[in-house]
């Protein structure tokens, strides 16, 4: 049974072990959202699982992982458009 590290909110840590389900592909932690990046066609996202620390909302249920987050920043940047940074 694999047992994992997590941060509680109060900012200490625990230990959980058992099947939890996707982890961050950044830290193994719990991952809370998939990356919504979009790659490829017919609208298919990054899916890589994220946890709050590592994820960045940039919209209304709209997370990017790390990598995807890093991209979208540099293009808008580079466009003149100013992102909106939640996390």
């Amino acid at each position: 049974m694999p047992c994992y590290f997590t941060k509680l909110p109060n900012g200490s840590k625990a230990i959980i072990c058992g099947k939890l389900g996707k982890h961050c592909a950044d830290c193994r932690d719990v991952g809370t959202n998939l990356c919504d990046y979009p790659v490829g066609s017919r609208g298919r996202t990054c899916d890589r699982s994220i946890c709050e620390a590592h994820s960045h909302e940039i919209g209304p249920n709209m997370h990017y992982c790390e990598a995807h987050y890093r991209m979208w920043k540099q293009t808008a940047e580079r466009q003149g458009v100013l992102p909106l940074d939640r996390g």
